[in-house]
């Protein structure tokens, strides 16, 4: 087995630990055991057994391994690829040795169980294109020696207990950034003006709901063409009006707006995001109509409008063929639109105003009524 480079043992339904005997495949260079969930090991001794100057890649996510990352993972100056994303059971912290593997490009510890601050020294691996520290339990801040990571493609740091500026200015270099995520980290703050001055306009996936995130969305969003993911969901604090400029992200799959401080009419323009699957506005303060070039939604499947001050009538929404959800309860509307009227669709999810007897109109095919407290019963 001197001789032997790589081995591949990924998505089977291997059990045991890893052996040590391993170590003996002297030359090895590329080691996957990826979704074997019995497979176990203490991360600590695996590495220790591995020959660290020739090793390049390291797939051991979706398993068993867990224990701390030793101080000696510096050693695998070679190592380019290092997955240990869902395995659930690696803790400690992240060792600042870590920055002595200069040639890693992915690194996902993401959904495991690691803690304490992200090292600084993270800053010197100038390849790194894939970085998710998402799920763990990391705090303070992020970096500013990210912005020292100008390849980088993919930054997951969400579902955190991070704190300080979500968006570090020097994040402004990686010019490349296509996805950002600081989802769920509450302490994270920031004015979206701001943010969106700082990240590049080619970004294509921006989570940041369930932060402390807020002002005003500026019209210089309309320049995120590639934009396709946009969350700021149960924020609190994202305020204005959306600019008409939201009708130029064309590439727009899922926008989620939920539970802020918006107000104003849903601009026309937002009828050009033809892409669009699934919008949600619920829990703002809109108000006006749903406009007519809202037709233009022909791929939206979920609707989200509820809880705002909307009126008039809701049949454009008629007009959409691949609608199957629908929640637009605790709003002005005067009918439904004529979205029951012979049995148009069958829904999965539709969801209006009360249905008790001071119920305003008949809703004989909603799925659930609500309150205006929010409080929903099941037809």
């Amino acid at each position: 087995m001197s001789r032997v480079q790589v081995l591949e043992f990924g998505y089977n339904f291997l059990s045991g630990s890893v052996p040590t005997e391993l170590g003996n495949c002297i030359s090895l260079t590329s080691l996957g055991v990826t979704r074997n969930e019995g497979l176990s090991g203490q991360l600590d001794s695996i590495l220790d057994g591995f020959p660290s100057t020739l090793m390049r890649i390291l797939y051991a996510g979706r398993t068993g391994i867990g224990g701390i990352i030793p101080t000696t993972v510096g050693r695998f100056s070679s190592l380019e690829i290092l997955t240990l994303g869902d395995n659930q059971e690696v803790t400690g912290t992240l060792p600042s040795e870590m920055g002595l593997m200069t040639k890693l490009t992915w690194l996902d510890l993401g959904n495991n169980k690691v803690r304490g601050t992200v090292p600084t020294d993270i800053g010197r691996l100038r390849g790194l294109r894939d970085f998710d520290l998402s799920f763990n339990q990391f705090n303070g801040t992020i970096p500013t020696e990210l912005g020292n990571l100008r390849s980088l493609e993919r930054l997951d740091l969400g579902h955190n207990y991070l704190s300080g500026p979500a968006v570090p200015t020097e994040l402004g270099n990686c010019h490349g950034l296509l996805a950002f995520g600081v989802f769920g980290n509450t302490g994270l703050y920031g004015r979206m003006e701001s943010i969106l001055h700082i990240l590049p306009t080619g970004l294509g996936i921006f989570f940041a709901g369930q932060t402390g995130i807020g002002g005003s969305i500026p019209t210089t969003i309309g320049g995120f063409t590639a934009l396709q993911y946009l969350n700021l969901d149960q924020n609190h604090q994202v305020t204005g009006t959306l600019p008409s400029e939201m009708g130029l992200l064309s590439n727009l799959i899922r926008a989620n707006f939920r539970s802020n401080q918006l107000w104003g009419t849903l601009p026309t323009e937002m009828g050009l995001l033809g892409a669009a699957t699934s919008l949600q506005f619920g829990g703002n303060n809109f108000t006006g109509t749903l406009a007519p070039e809202f037709a233009g939604w022909t791929s939206l499947e979920i609707l989200n409008v509820s809880q705002n001050v909307l009126s008039g009538s809701p049949s454009v929404l008629k007009e959409l063929p691949a609608l199957h959800t629908l929640l637009m309860y605790g709003n002005r509307f005067h009918d439904l639109g004529g979205l029951c009227d012979d049995a148009w669709f069958r829904w999965n999810s539709f969801v209006a105003n009360s249905c008790t007897v001071s119920n305003r109109y008949d809703c004989s095919c909603c799925t659930a009524c609500c309150n205006a407290n929010g409080s929903c019963v099941r037809q």
